[in-house]
């Protein structure tokens, strides 16, 4: 008889759940991937610092330039900004965290207390911090 938490996943020759496919596919560093069209790869988790051409071909659709408010810099002068820090903040490289930023504002973003985020719906906010907050900058 077939457990009805179990699917057709096997390790082993023994049914497995999906939880546990998820936890052994973990362990081996397997990441699940968010696919644009043509199965591009958008969303890659940890497993890379750097962006795919496709992620950056989706972020140059969506940001077309520098984000930060008032800021023209064109799109072919700015860089993929990591908003949660790839490294102190362990944030992953999936389209969702990444903004373009002209080097000025890269640098102003990692050298001092301004931060930006954007949005699900791409909207963009900046905001200086306080003094003595957990920051990312390095």
């Amino acid at each position: 008889m077939q457990r009805p938490d179990l699917g057709d996943g096997q390790h082993d020759g023994v049914a497995i759940t999906p939880n546990t496919a998820r936890k052994i596919a973990c362990d081996a560093q397997i990441i699940p991937a968010v696919l644009g069209g043509h199965s591009e790869v958008l969303d890659l988790g940890r497993s890379t610092r750097t962006w795919t051409r496709a992620q950056r071909r989706a972020l140059r659709l969506e940001d077309r330039g520098c984000r930060w408010p008032g800021c023209q810099a064109p799109l072919h002068r700015c860089r993929i900004h990591h908003e949660q820090h790839w490294v102190q903040d362990h944030g992953p490289t999936d389209k969702t965290n990444g903004i373009h930023l002209c080097p000025f504002h890269h640098w102003t973003v990692h050298h001092t207390r301004w931060r930006i985020h954007k949005d699900i719906h791409n909207q963009v906010t900046v905001w200086k911090e306080e003094p003595g907050t957990q920051t990312h900058a390095a």
